[in-house]
């Protein structure tokens, strides 16, 4: 820009009065608090997306490992016990360090509700089941020392699918 540019816009602000001035200031002020705002609430929508909202899970979240797997619980279930189960389906493969998992945990006052989340392609396919079946044996004898019901969950463009392993599958 030439000196006479400058020259130019110094001379018509200079003209400008006081009170133009502080309308022009609060403009910006306002423009960049709006701008802030969009910014703050795209980044809290984007974290709801990451969070527990999948599968229709609610409750408290507890996350953890390299990729964030979480175990969504509510009352009646310890953050100890959820750290133990957390602990077990890393060891036994559930979790895996690759790629985040999901699941939830649920007291009904007589023992525990597990949703273990998988693909509905393999629900009716007897080893899935079997092994399903001895995770959830193993964890009823050796971590939560309660009855335990494994419900299998799944989400897709129709809905969130569940089935208990004893029984046929439904919708939640």
């Amino acid at each position: 820009m030439s000196a006479e540019g400058r020259t130019d816009l110094s001379k018509r602000t200079r003209r400008t009065s006081s009170k133009g001035r502080l309308i022009l200031g609060i403009g910006g002020a306002l423009g960049v608090a709006v701008v802030f705002l969009v910014v703050w609430v795209a980044r809290d929508t984007d974290s709801l997306d990451e969070g527990v909202i999948d599968y229709g899970f609610s409750g408290e979240v507890y996350r953890f490992g390299p990729v964030s797997h979480e175990i969504v619980f509510g009352e009646g279930v310890s953050s100890l016990l959820v750290e133990s189960v957390g602990d077990y389906l890393e060891r036994v493969g559930y979790f895996s360090p690759a790629y985040g998992g999901v699941i939830q945990i649920r007291s009904d006052g007589n023992g525990f509700d597990l949703y273990l989340t998988y693909p509905r392609q393999y629900w009716n396919r007897t080893d899935f089941r079997d092994e399903v079946a001895s995770i959830r044996d193993d964890l009823e004898a050796n971590v939560l020392m309660e009855a335990t019901q494994v419900i299998l969950v799944d989400e897709d463009e129709s809905g969130i699918h569940s089935m208990n392993l004893n029984r046929r599958p439904d919708t939640l």
